[in-house]
């Protein structure tokens, strides 16, 4: 009796959980994703065009300049991404971890504006491409992000570093850009 209690009582906590997740909003008023973040993603965006690996590999592969920027989250603690294991990642890269989020804070914002702006050379009409990994939220904002400074040619690449991988792509070890010692005076 006392096995089916501690079922019962387990289903019931499990279903309160349930619920109370359901009832989150997914998306801030101004359409960011906030929440789930590593949940299945829709196939488009707005403001960006998805692109496939095949895609992507092609245009790469016929030398059109397409910046790749990696948005993947990492922990940041006290002035130091701690990323660990190290992140591995499509080849000629840059990462710009936690641009991402949908709720970002002022810091990760101008993180994300400056290097846009160096990667570019401040022409908004360059072609990007964005990503993280396979069903992640985080490169679907970037991209909403970036389109809405201005940005015109933005490619969301959904499948991101799973799926370079699992086409048999190789991948290379990557660090962070650095975040700069002008936002630790506004994050410490």
């Amino acid at each position: 009796m006392k096995r089916v209690k501690t079922l019962f009582l387990l289903a019931m906590l499990t279903l309160v959980l349930s619920v109370q997740a359901d009832e989150l909003p997914h998306f801030s008023e101004d359409g960011y994703r906030i929440s789930y973040y590593r949940s299945a993603t829709p196939d488009q965006v707005d403001g960006g065009r998805l692109i496939t690996t095949a895609a992507l590999l092609s245009k790469l592969q016929a030398n059109h300049e397409i910046i790749l920027i990696d948005v993947q989250p990492v922990t940041w603690r006290n002035g130091i991404f701690i990323s660990n294991p190290p992140r591995r990642t499509l080849p000629n890269s840059v990462w710009l971890p936690n641009v991402g989020w949908g709720e970002a804070e002022e810091h990760w914002l101008r993180y994300f504006s400056e290097h846009l702006q160096a990667l570019t050379g401040r022409d908004k009409s360059k072609a990007i491409a964005i990503f993280c990994t396979a069903d992640c939220w985080m490169s679907w904002n970037a991209v909403r992000r970036a389109s809405q400074w201005g940005y015109t040619q933005l490619y969301w690449y959904a499948d991101g570093s799973d799926g370079w991988h699992e086409a048999g792509l190789p991948l290379v070890e990557i660090a962070p850009e650095p975040l700069g010692v002008e936002a630790l005076l506004y994050t410490e």
